[in-house]
């Protein structure tokens, strides 16, 4: 509420800021989300979301994180293959796609699991 109650007293919606092309005002988070119905907190980590699947038209209901707004097992992606290897720089990604795998169903994708 703060961010809406500071870009009220400002200029509004008047252009878009530097490379990016975010509009300028209240402050924005695009999200990978677009089958969310409904969002609600779960506790102090996860949110509970009502999803269409867009695969049977069905509505799933789902855990995720806060924070990273996506679950790994949506997408497919160089980090599932057997043989992907991360590289210098990547220890959070590993980091977090070992936590979050197995969280989501999949504890045989963790890189512990993958090593030669």
């Amino acid at each position: 509420m703060k961010d809406v109650v500071s870009a009220s007293k400002g200029e509004g919606l008047a252009g878009k800021t530097g490379l990016s092309g975010v509009p300028e005002g209240i402050p924005i988070y695009p999200l990978p989300t677009s089958t969310i119905i409904q969002v609600d907190n779960q506790n102090q980590m996860m949110i509970a979301a009502l999803k269409r699947n867009l695969d049977t038209g069905g509505l799933d209901l789902v855990s995720e994180l806060k924070g990273p707004y996506l679950r790994l097992s949506e997408f497919i992606s160089e980090y599932d293959f057997p043989d992907y290897k991360y590289g210098e720089g990547q220890e959070y990604t590993q980091q977090f796609h070992d936590m979050i795998k197995p969280i989501e169903g999949y504890p045989d994708l963790t890189s512990d699991k993958n090593k030669e």
